[in-house]
């Protein structure tokens, strides 16, 4: 092999490591960016997981159309409605046999009369785990998606037993 194309051979290798350096470089400062995102990510779930946790009412979703299924409810549910968030929303059927009997037919036709307005206010009463009876103030909106049917409802329940 002769010294120019050894010379050559060697400023190729040199560009190529310089190349390298510089996507190594690259690839650090992404790894640094996915750091940050990733730790401010954690630092905002655990602020709401707060304040889910803290706020006086309940915040829940449900399917817009269908059985309006719970889809979400907020961690404090347990300590406002007496049911673990989960109870609510892996069994379907709980919310309507926690309703108070005498209250279910009512909440279900006012419920249904108020999502085609988009909104409404409930006041009814639960049953909680514990067989004590609570007065409950359900607030709720229709979220429209970009299609031709709604998202979903987004809602809260307040305890109003002693207002």
């Amino acid at each position: 092999m002769t010294l120019d194309k050894l010379l050559k051979n060697q400023k190729d290798l040199d560009a190529s490591r310089r190349g390298l350096n510089q996507k190594n470089k690259d690839l650090e400062l992404q790894i640094e960016e996915t750091a940050r995102a990733e730790k401010a990510l954690r630092e905002s779930e655990a602020r709401l997981r707060d304040l889910f946790a803290t706020v006086p009412s309940v915040i829940y979703t449900r399917r817009a159309d269908g059985d309006h299924r719970l889809t979400f409810v907020a961690i404090n549910a347990e300590g406002i409605l007496g049911w673990k968030d989960s109870s609510l929303v892996e069994r379907p059927t709980l919310w309507e046999e926690i309703l108070h009997h005498d209250d279910v037919d009512d909440v279900k036709e006012e419920f249904l009369a108020s999502l085609h307005k988009g909104s409404g206010q409930l006041r009814y009463r639960i049953r909680s785990k514990d067989g004590e009876t609570k007065w409950i103030r359900d607030e709720f909106t229709l979220i429209d998606s970009d299609g031709d049917r709604p998202a979903e409802i987004v809602g809260s329940w307040t305890d109003i037993t002693h207002n």
